[in-house]
This record gives structure tokens, C-alpha cells and sequence, in this order.
């Protein structure tokens, strides 16, 4: 069995740091390979954060976000997005491909998005849905990965993932004041 860990690896420069989405593998999780760069050194792109990795239409798809500091901020500017990137293997990616996760809508006015998710709806297999960081968690859906209806937000801090159990969703994610659990049975309804 190899297993695959995906991370944000910063470079610290003289100009200061670079966000990079890398990997490493292991057969043990104690031994780990070198960390591999996945995405390209760019400040204005900072890709980082990668969410899961799902299998869709017969490849492997790896979710991530863009965190612009091109200008020095200490946080990514509001031209942070969330992307998906796209292999055969888990070892060769196609570039990163932004999610319209709001609909048709120009890209400038999507507003700041960080920390995706896709996980596939319990009650109409086929049906994927993408949470990321957005006014609490919000959430939108698409058959097809590639087309989006932004669906609504609730409360909820950074870094969600959301795992199916016993019929419903449990999401982890960490509020302002640790970790949070929370569950629901359609994604919309959380306690």
C-alpha cells in the first residue's frame, strides 16, 4: 500500500514566503519521501491548502485554494479562489483548474474563497458539492465539476472536511476557538 500526503510547503526567500501545494508518499507512515512540489512559484497565486482527493470520471481530483500576497499582505488578498487539479496517478497533475462554485458569474466578483471540500451527497449519488470558506462555510454543487449553484452558508470556521457517517454529515472545522463537530443530514441543517 502507498499512501499519498498532500501539504502546503512554504519557501522562505529573501522576499519573503511562497506557498506551494507538494506531496509525499509512504508505505509505513513512518518513512516519507522528499516532499514534491506540485504547483508553480508564484506569490500572486500562492496555491496551498489542499482540501481532499476524490475520484471522479475516472481520474483523481485534488482540491486546493489560492492565496494571494503578491503586495506583502500577512493574509491571501480577496483574489483568493478555490481550484481542483486533475491525475491520472496521484503522481502527475494537470494544472490547477478554478471552481466557479458561484454560477455564472465574473470571476472578480466572486469575493474571497479558501479551503475547499468535495464530498458527494448521500441521497443522489452523482451529485457533488464543494464547501469552502465564505461568509461561515458555504456550499454549492454541480453534477458535472465544472458547472456550479451556489446553494447558502452557515456557521463554521476555516479548514472543513466532512465525512458521511450513519447516514448523515459530520464536519470538522476549527472556530475561532479550536475545533469544532458539527452534523446534519443534508449539509444546509447543522447542530
Amino acid at each position: 500500500t502507498k499512501f499519498h500526503l498532500f501539504f502546503t510547503l512554504v519557501e522562505n526567500e529573501a522576499d519573503g514566503p511562497y506557498l506551494f501545494v507538494a506531496k509525499a508518499t509512504s508505505t509505513d507512515l513512518i518513512h516519507w519521501s522528499e516532499p514534491r512540489i506540485l504547483t508553480e512559484k508564484n506569490r500572486a497565486k500562492n496555491y496551498s491548502s489542499p482540501g481532499n482527493v476524490i475520484r471522479f470520471g475516472g481520474k483523481y481530483l485534488l482540491s486546493l485554494q489560492t492565496y494571494p500576497r503578491e503586495n506583502g499582505e500577512k493574509y491571501g488578498n480577496l483574489n483568493a479562489r478555490v481550484f481542483v487539479m486533475e491525475s491520472d496517478d496521484l503522481e502527475n497533475f494537470d494544472s490547477p483548474r478554478m471552481l466557479m462554485v458561484k454560477g455564472n458569474i465574473p470571476v472578480e466578483d466572486m469575493g474571497r474563497m479558501i479551503d475547499p471540500y468535495l464530498i458527494e451527497d448521500l441521497q443522489e449519488p452523482g451529485k457533488w458539492w464543494c464547501t469552502y470558506k465564505q461568509n461561515g462555510v458555504s456550499t454549492s454543487w454541480s453534477y458535472d465539476l465544472v458547472n456550479w449553484t451556489y446553494a447558502g452558508h452557515t456557521d463554521g470556521g476555516e479548514n472543513v472536511c466532512i465525512f458521511p457517517k450513519d447516514g448523515q454529515y459530520i464536519m470538522y472545522h476549527s472556530p475561532d476557538n479550536g475545533i469544532g463537530v458539527k452534523t446534519s443530514p443534508d449539509l444546509h441543517h447543522w447542530t
